[in-house]
């Protein structure tokens, strides 16, 4: 059991990641809000990006993914969102079978935002379509606050800092 605990903090430490099921076992179905937090890197032709991509369940057969920008607020949003689905392909390789529910029953939203810089929470949905193998990119929609808040309504969302503070300690 020791060892199996160091592999899995050194495979996490190495991806810079910091999964709810320390033992990369499924998430479990039985529970609706399972929360699950990962630092997902990619390359895009500007350089390397990375997000804060937080998981929820708000029903059995469906997942929202919150994807938060990690960039910082020098980058456009539309940098974010135009390589959205070369992101949501990394994050899917990682955790591809152990979601259980299928790519097209994910909800996908940009978060940006900065409380520090009294900047409010802004969402994006991004719709992307599965083909099977690889996600096709979609339509763009910037929610309202009122849109927001209700996909996000029983959901607890904590500041990123915060989020990224515990993925650094778990690691």
């Amino acid at each position: 059991m020791g060892n199996r605990n160091k592999s899995t903090r050194n495979c996490c430490a190495v991806r810079r990641t910091r999964l709810v099921t320390p033992d990369h076992s499924p998430l479990p179905e039985g529970r609706p809000h399972y929360r699950m937090a990962q630092i997902v890197q990619w390359s895009t032709t500007r350089g390397p990006a990375r997000c804060l991509v937080r998981g929820y369940r708000p029903s059995k057969g469906s997942l929202l993914l919150i994807a938060s920008d990690l960039r910082g607020i020098a980058h456009a949003a539309t940098d974010f969102t135009d390589s959205f689905t070369t992101m949501a392909e990394t994050f899917h390789r990682v955790w591809r079978g152990r979601l259980l529910v299928a790519p097209e029953q994910i909800t996908w939203l940009a978060h940006f935002g900065d409380p520090a810089a009294a900047q409010p929470n802004t969402f994006t949905h991004v719709e992307m379509r599965w083909d099977g193998t690889r996600y096709l990119s979609g339509a763009e929609h910037r929610l309202t606050a009122d849109q927001a808040g209700e996909l996000t309504t029983d959901l607890v969302l904590e500041p990123v800092p915060q989020v990224l503070d515990s993925l650094r300690t778990a690691a």
